[in-house]
């Protein structure tokens, strides 16, 4: 643990060695949740292993609790922070973690449905209600510019395919909320050229909000940029101390439907061995040298849970071991959880 360091998600209200400055409203015992939690990430340690918390997984009702809770614990994922998607109410992750109380952590609804993109006045209206009960501990990921996944670009889902004006005054409210809660706020951006200026405004507008931009390096059309990179991360590093990145990202064979391209730029693709490739050493170097702004997520859902052990197995053999036992652990769940 690190006491004398601020947690990310500790700021949020989540991490096991911050929750002392927290409660749920009224319903649960906080010093029984505080003890649970650290109890489940203190066992893995002591079996060796460096535990996960996966801080973006969007839960549906297709997904099977019960299963996820059993590969938790096979894949040495501590805590799993579920945010609800489309179509239900934050309390469904309330209720997930009443089910299994050590292992979720409630998270507002996130932004990735009409609900937000087409009604985002009244999504963050709803999303104000729900921060009034300090139940919460995250802010689920919220879509900006968001390309359409593969399954759902096969199956015609190009509805998928949102654009939301970063001056909407919804999008400053949104994160105005994040702010004042200190709670930590997901994003969904995509890489291009053309996107970097407005959000880099949007980010110097808000920076007392927690902001956790998803995915790093996943990149669906390599040649709409020709800015981003590790560099260009390191940078913004270094302008915007309220901006971490997560992780969670498709293997390196992983080929975008969409612009038929190799979208996982972490990673060196050489289709050989177990993974298909190898942690990019210039990435690697920026992971390394600055260990406290990424976080470990698996961008599980309905559709992909089942693969979840996979996934984890792959942040584990390709990125934190690749890393040094400190950056190793900062990234698992240190920014996390402490």
């Amino acid at each position: 643990m690190h006491p004398t360091r601020r947690t990310l998600l500790g700021v949020a209200r989540l991490a096991p060695a911050a929750l002392a400055s927290a409660a749920l409203a009224g319903s649960v015992d906080r010093a029984a949740v505080i003890a649970g939690w650290r109890r489940r990430i203190e066992s893995f340690l002591q079996l060796g292993i460096v535990p996960i918390i996966d801080t973006e997984f969007t839960y549906g009702p297709s997904i099977d609790l019960a299963f996820v809770a059993e590969e938790m614990d096979r894949a040495g994922v501590a805590q799993i922070c579920l945010a609800p998607g489309d179509r239900q109410t934050s309390d469904f992750s309330i209720a997930a973690f009443r089910r299994y109380p050590d292992r979720f952590v409630p998270t507002t609804k996130d932004g990735s449905s009409p609900e937000w993109y087409a009604h985002r006045a009244d999504f963050a209206a709803t999303l104000a209600r729900d921060l009034s009960t300090s139940d919460y501990f995250l802010m689920g990921e919220f879509e900006l510019r968001h390309y359409p996944s593969g399954l759902q670009f096969n199956a015609g889902k190009m509805h998928r395919d949102v654009d939301v004006p970063l001056d909407d005054p919804s999008v400053d409210r949104v994160f105005e909320l994040a702010g004042t809660a200190g709670l930590a706020l997901q994003i969904h951006y995509e890489l291009e050229d053309r996107l970097l200026p407005p959000l880099e405004a949007l980010l110097a507008r808000h920076l007392d909000t927690a902001v956790i931009w998803c995915h790093l390096g996943q990149m669906r059309f390599r040649d709409r940029n020709t800015i981003y990179g590790p560099a260009y991360v390191e940078g913004l590093i270094g302008r915007f101390p309220n901006l971490h990145f997560d992780l969670a990202t498709g293997g390196p064979g992983h080929v975008h439907p969409m612009s038929r391209q190799r979208d996982a730029t972490l990673y060196v693709f050489t289709g050989r061995d177990q993974w298909n490739g190898y942690l990019d050493p210039a990435w690697k170097r920026v992971l390394q040298a600055h260990p406290d702004r990424f976080l470990a997520a698996s961008d599980s859902d309905g559709d992909r849970f089942k693969d979840m052990r996979n996934k984890f197995d792959r942040l584990h053999g390709m990125i934190l071991a690749e890393l040094s036992d400190e950056a190793q652990r900062a990234i698992a769940f240190g920014n996390a959880g402490g």
